[in-house]
Formats: structure tokens, sequence, C-alpha cells
């Protein structure tokens, strides 16, 4: 019973629900305007291991679509709510998404292939991947730029701007969330 749980190489069908793990890199370079707090990301690099691409120009959008997705949650998207769980910004005049414009100016895919060996044709999946360190970069960058952790996203001009006037080392944004 045990035996027939194992995935099939083959197929690549059973077995456990998460068996192949992405392994990655990534970096970001960002400007401030610290009289503002607005946020240009100049440059974005990631490296994943994909496993085998079996087609890479698929992969290396994935890749950047993903992170631009990424920087989307970690910058822009902030869905608000009364105090009832009514949503008070439900259309995109409201609920901020970022625009042509606002996308870096470079954004630098890195495929690494490492087969994966019990993958199919040695591929690994990555669709969320992408996503995983865009939040985790800014905020990086942004003590960096300033000295001081934003701990809440999205990360906005306002936020920083606030942070920087005030002198916060570590700001409590999570008021704005039962507003």
């Amino acid at each position: 019973e045990f035996a027939s749980a194992l995935q099939d190489p083959e197929t690549s069908q059973g077995g456990h629900p998460n068996v192949h793990y992405t392994v990655g890199a990534a970096a970001i370079k960002i400007e401030i305007d610290k009289q503002t707090g607005k946020i240009k990301v100049l440059k974005a690099v990631e490296a994943l291991d994909v496993g085998k691409a079996i087609n890479p120009i698929n992969v290396r959008d994935q890749m950047i679509g993903g992170l631009l997705q990424g920087l989307a949650t970690a910058l822009y998207e902030d869905m608000r709510f009364d105090k009832n769980g009514k949503i008070l910004n439900p259309n995109f005049t409201d609920y901020k998404i970022p625009t042509a414009l606002d996308i870096p100016e470079e954004v630098v895919p890195i495929i690494v292939e490492v087969p994966q060996p019990d993958g199919p044709f040695g591929a690994r999946g990555m669709a969320e991947h992408p996503m995983i360190p865009a939040a985790p970069m800014i905020a990086n960058a942004v003590e960096d730029a300033i000295g001081i952790r934003i701990k809440a996203l999205p990360i906005t001009a306002e936020k920083i701007a606030l942070a920087i006037k005030n002198g916060e080392k570590e700001p409590d944004y999570y008021w704005h969330i039962m507003k």
C-alpha cells in the first residue's frame, strides 16, 4: 500500500503533495525620495533553479511576471475593510496596482537548471516561486536606504515618508486594517 503512494517517476503521478523545492536568490536596486517616500525600483535580478527548463521562454516570462506580481503586492496592493468586513476599495480606482510606468527599468531572470530526478522530464514546478522574494527584497532595500524597517505590506510612499518624519525605527502600520 505504501509503495503505491509513491510518485511514479515516468508520469509524476501520485506520491507526496510537496516533493519539489525550488532554490533561488534575488536582489533589487531602488531609489527613494526621502521627502515624499516614493520608491522607484531600478533593477530586479532573480535566479531560480527550475529543474529542467522545458520551455525556457515560458520559464523566463513566468519569472518576470511572477516577480512583478510580487513587487505589486509589496508596494501597491492593499485591500481595506471597515469594522464589519466590507471592502472599502473594491475597484481599481481605490485598489492600487502598478502600471507599465511603475515596473523596474531592468528585470533580469537567471534560469538555473539542475534536473529534478523525480520531476516530469526533470522539470520542477515554479508557478509561485518568482513572487516569494519580492516583499523581503523591498523591505530590506528600504531599511538599507533609510534605516527604518517597514513591517506591513504594502510598503508605500506614505508609510516611508511618515516613518522618516517621525524618526521611527520600527513603525507599526497595522492601524489601517480596520479604519
